[in-house]
């Protein structure tokens, strides 16, 4: 990238300090966006010339236009870091159908990263398998905690049978969701 050059002279005055410490405050906000603090200053100094022309003639003191500049900058940080939020989630779904789309064609291994094939393999898995592994995977510390403690002492179909008695689910649902799982995995 090297060195940027400064096309306009430092901006003057209480909202160059504003919009500095505004900016420090919340680049974590718009940063995918924007990228880094200077690029944000000059947003912020792009934001003050477009006051300046619009409105420069109709503010009747500094405070007022500085009431207005505050306003009008957050307003338009926050306008980007929810362009930012909506970029990131389209992102997250179009992951997700990357994997369903893998799912459905069969792929069963990715080299390095073990966590995607299981998800890959238990997304096939029934409605009611999935809830069960989600309380498995979403269960408080202190929850799997007791229950590995209680695992050393059963098998893994004791265990799996003592869990899912634990979550009222019927003894031959139980065996049923254990067989499903035992075949997604094999």
């Amino acid at each position: 990238m090297g060195d940027r050059l400064d096309i306009l002279e430092p901006w003057p005055g209480p909202w160059a300090a504003w919009a500095a410490n505004f900016c420090r405050n919340n680049l974590w906000r718009v940063q995918n966006v924007l990228g880094d603090f200077d690029d944000m200053m000059s947003e912020a100094a792009l934001a003050y010339l477009e006051l300046r022309l619009r409105y420069g003639q109709s503010v009747n003191s500094p405070k007022h236009f500085m009431k207005l500049y505050q306003m009008y900058f957050s307003c338009w940080i926050h306008t980007l870091s929810v362009k930012d939020f909506h970029n990131r989630e389209a992102l997250f779904n179009i992951g997700r159908e990357e994997k369903d789309f893998l799912m459905k064609s069969g792929f069963k291994e990715r080299a390095g990263d073990p966590t995607l094939n299981l998800t890959i393999l238990l997304n096939q898995g029934s409605a009611e398998l999935k809830e069960v592994l989600n309380i498995f995977f979403n269960a408080p510390n202190e929850i799997m905690e007791l229950l590995r403690r209680d695992a050393s002492s059963y098998s893994p179909k004791q265990f799996w049978n003592r869990v899912l008695t634990h979550l009222s689910i019927p003894q031959e649902k139980s065996v049923a969701l254990q067989k499903e799982l035992i075949a997604l995995l094999s």
